[in-house]
């Protein structure tokens, strides 16, 4: 899981965040807005609010 935001503290909760939320995080960084990069346990990417192909 990669997350940019507009601080790395805001960047590192964000991603933190996420990891604990499991398939919940997909929603809740698509309604922050938040760019992100996440690859699931089957090697699955999937990019999130811009994050470059």
């Amino acid at each position: 899981m990669t997350v940019v935001a507009e601080s790395c503290t805001t960047a590192h909760a964000s991603s933190t965040a996420a990891v604990g939320m499991g398939g919940g995080a997909i929603d809740w960084l698509t309604n922050l807005e938040l760019p992100a990069r996440l690859v699931d346990q089957e090697f699955r990417v999937i990019t999130l609010g811009g994050w470059p192909s």
